[in-house]
């Protein structure tokens, strides 16, 4: 039997076999880089790699390995001219890479490690705040962030994302506590405080059985009162000794109309660190916590479980005193750098006070001497009853320019 082909089968035979040739070539390319890398001989391996390229330019394994042998070049810290290029071409082969295996994980391993040999910290800086942006709660990014600043001698941010990472760790069953109570008319409320709700409904009179055809309508609600009630964050700019505030300023300095020009909670930061519960309950009216045995560090958050909260409920009863910390576990605070601090009570620290000619004294303490941040009105009870004492604390607000504190519903993840 014979066989015939057709010029262009011939061709199409011919193209394969020049191709599978091309290939053959391209991979033993590829070893000789290998051998030369092996041997230290590493400009002469990237001459070799980019031999291998216009033979095989789709198999990920010549990028990959180019990529390697290029950060071979790379002088330690990477600024001059060789070495920039070195780390040029490495981020080309690793570009590569990933166009070629984008499931590959090495890819962006070695394209952040690369930046790292060069200390291309603002590029590492805006590639990992874009990561956390993504998955905030993401140890490995918050800690990476962390060695970013660290390695870039900026300290205060090399602590802040220290302590978000030192949190992120305690994270190991996914529990979530809430720490907020609900907000409603019928709260505890200091005198001269209150909180309204009204439900708005005009848009149903005006749109009728609703607009369009698919009869679209809503409602809406007005709110009015103060952001000290319920659970919320104290601002720096709530509390003064005579007129002076937190950093000396005075209250004509710091008031306006609308609000205050100067330490407002818009300048307080969303927080995200450890957190500790100190359950000391039951405790009642004028009662003083005394120095715990616990370890913060310095940017840690630590809450106080008196037990108080469980009157939430009876408000007469509730803001007839409460059990806090006193002066002397205050300044054990600030000693050992706490960040925020809070209780299950409507102030903070004992009431009547432990000198009763001098009221509220603990948070005036820490709020104008030493800018520590105070929370109200916690709900801690079911963290106390779980026995839960090391925790990762998120908090967050809205940033209500001027405004003396912030609702907020923190939560303790486990």
């Amino acid at each position: 039997m014979s066989y015939r082909f057709t010029t262009s089968s011939s061709v199409a035979i011919a193209f394969l076999a020049l191709a599978g040739c091309g290939e053959v070539r391209g991979r033993k390319k590829i070893q000789e880089a290998n051998e030369l890398y092996k041997r230290g001989r590493y400009h002469e391996a990237v001459a070799a790699f980019e031999a291998a390229e216009g033979l095989v330019p789709n198999l990920p394994t010549l990028w990959l390995n180019k990529g390697y042998t290029c950060r071979q070049l790379i002088a330690p810290g990477g600024r001059d001219p060789e070495s920039r290029r070195a780390a040029e071409c490495a981020l080309t082969a690793f570009q590569r890479l990933h166009e070629l295996a984008p499931k590959d994980p090495r890819a962006e391993q070695l394209t952040v490690q690369t930046w790292f040999d060069t200390d291309d910290f603002a590029t590492l800086e805006k590639n990992f705040l874009e990561r956390v942006a993504r998955t905030p709660n993401d140890y490995d990014v918050v800690h990476s962030l962390q060695e970013v600043y660290y390695k870039w001698g900026k300290w205060p941010q090399a602590l802040e994302w220290s302590t978000r990472a030192a949190a992120l760790r305690l994270v190991r069953s996914g529990r979530l506590y809430d720490l907020g109570r609900v907000l409603d008319q019928d709260v505890p409320a200091f005198p001269g405080r209150y909180f309204r709700q009204t439900l708005v409904t005009t848009a149903h009179h005006a749109n009728g059985r609703g607009l369009g055809a698919n009869r679209v309508n809503w409602i809406t609600e007005q709110v009015a009162g103060t952001q000290q009630l319920g659970t919320h964050l104290d601002a720096l700019c709530h509390l003064q000794i005579g007129d002076r505030g937190y950093n000396g300023w005075s209250v004509a300095e710091l008031a306006d109309t609308a609000g205050a020009r100067r330490l407002g909670v818009e300048a307080v930061p969303q927080i995200v660190t450890r957190g500790w519960l100190v359950d000391v309950a039951p405790l009642g009216p004028g009662e003083v916590i005394d120095v715990p045995d616990i370890d913060p560090q310095p940017g840690d958050a630590v809450l106080f479980h008196t037990g108080w909260g469980a009157h939430w409920d009876d408000p007469d009863t509730y803001q007839s005193g409460e059990p806090g910390p006193g002066l002397e576990l205050a300044n054990w605070l600030v000693e050992r750098g706490v960040a925020l601090t809070g209780c299950d009570t409507w102030s903070y620290g004992p009431v009547p006070a432990e000198d009763p000619g001098r009221p509220f004294e603990v948070p005036q303490f820490l709020n104008v001497r030493h800018g520590v941040f105070v929370v109200e009105n916690l709900d801690t009870s079911e963290l106390a009853r779980d026995g839960v004492r090391e925790f990762a604390l998120i908090l967050t607000h809205p940033k209500l320019r001027g405004a003396s504190g912030a609702w907020t519903s923190p939560i303790a993840l486990v």
